[in-house]
C-alpha cells in the first residue's frame, strides 16, 4: 500500500544524517516492523550503520542526481518522466536513490561505506509523509512518529540491540490497528 514515510538516522551529535523517502508500506506493521526485524536479525547492523554515516554523500541538486544516473548509463528525459522498466532498472543499479527502497536503506548504508543519498527536508516530511521511522544514536532509540512535531507512537532503546522478543512485543502492540 502506498503509505509514504521517511527513514531517518540521527548521529551522536544530534544531526539528521539520513532522511530518506519511501513510497510503500510506511505504517508501523510495514516499514516499522521491517526495521525492527532487520535490527533483531543482524546484531551488527546498528554498529555498521553508525560507522558508515560519515561516508554518506547527500545529493542536494538535480544536477548531482543527473550526473550519478548518467555515470551509470541512464538517460535523463526532458520531461523528467521515466518508464516503469527504466525505474525498475534504476532500482536494481542504484537502490539507494529509489523510492522503493524503504527502510532497506539502513542495510545499504551499513553495508556500503560510501553511498549517495537523497535528503528529504523537514518541510516536505510534514506536508506529505504519514510516518517517520527514526534511529537516533544520540538518544539511543528507535521511534515512530506521525509527524516531526508529534510525540512518538512507539519508542524502544537500541542500547543493547533489538531482540526477537522486542519484535514480538512490537507486533502485539500494532497488530490490531488497521492502516487501510
Amino acid at each position: 500500500m502506498g503509505t509514504r514515510h521517511i527513514t531517518r538516522v540521527i548521529d551522536k551529535t544530534g544531526n539528521t544524517v539520513v532522511s530518506n523517502y519511501g513510497q510503500w508500506d510506511g505504517y508501523p506493521m510495514g516499514q516499522g516492523l521491517y526495521t525492527m526485524m532487520m535490527m533483531a536479525e543482524d546484531s551488527s547492523l546498528l554498529t555498521r550503520l553508525e560507522t558508515n554515516l560519515n561516508g554518506i554523500n547527500t545529493v542536494t541538486t538535480d544536477e548531482e542526481l543527473h550526473d550519478i544516473y548518467q555515470k551509470h548509463g541512464f538517460t535523463i528525459s526532458e520531461t523528467g518522466f521515466i518508464s516503469i522498466e527504466e525505474s525498475e532498472e534504476r532500482f536494481k543499479v542504484l537502490p539507494e536513490l529509489h523510492r522503493d527502497t524503504g527502510s532497506t536503506i539502513l542495510k545499504l548504508i551499513a553495508d556500503k561505506p560510501n553511498i549517495n543519498l537523497l535528503y528529504t527536508d523537514d518541510e516536505n516530511i510534514n506536508s506529505w509523509c504519514e510516518y517517520i521511522n527514526t534511529i537516533d544514536f544520540q538518544k539511543n532509540t528507535f521511534d515512530i512518529k506521525t509527524s516531526l512535531k508529534s510525540a512518538p507512537i512507539y519508542t524502544i532503546s537500541i542500547n543493547n540491540g533489538i531482540t526477537n522478543t522486542d519484535v514480538e512485543e512490537f507486533i502485539d502492540k500494532f497488530k490490531e490497528i488497521s492502516y487501510v
